[in-house]
């Protein structure tokens, strides 16, 4: 026999769906133990409903509101060594995440070299001679 132990809290509370507290109300009907907790929990419950917080004394607030008052800051100590490594650690890992990207693009003078040297040597390197002579292309005609 299994008995729903877990669920004996929120069976008490109403929580539980309308099958699930069948469930637990069957298995009730046959378990003097699960009863016997069901009735401990009821009772835990109305104690904790019939409790009363006491209000704080009237002198508290003002007394909270001195010390706060009084208290003097401490001044700050030397960095812990561990600290500043783990900054160094953090900034090293965050720097190693931020892909490599190139100062400069190439000459455009390099990029011309090519694609004429791309153009002599037909389907070598088509993309890259279309697209010097389209840059080419487009300068002479700004120039112009």
């Amino acid at each position: 026999m299994t008995h729903p132990s877990d669920r004996l809290s929120a069976y008490v509370d109403g929580t539980l769906s309308k099958g699930e507290a069948a469930e637990v109300a069957a298995h009730l009907a046959e378990c003097a133990a699960c009863r016997e907790t069901v009735t401990d929990l009821r009772a835990v419950r109305q104690l904790v409903r019939a409790a009363t917080v006491p209000d704080p004394p009237p002198e508290l607030l003002p007394r909270l509101l001195r010390s706060v008052g009084t208290a003097t800051p401490r001044p700050p100590g030397p960095v812990p060594w561990t600290l500043i490594a783990a900054g160094f650690t953090l900034a090293a890992v965050l720097l190693a995440r931020v892909p490599f990207v190139p100062a400069a693009a190439p000459p455009l003078d390099e990029l011309r070299a090519y694609g004429r040297l791309a153009a002599r040597v037909p389907l070598v390197e088509l993309g890259t001679a279309s697209f010097v002579s389209t840059a080419q292309v487009e300068e002479e005609e700004a120039g112009r």
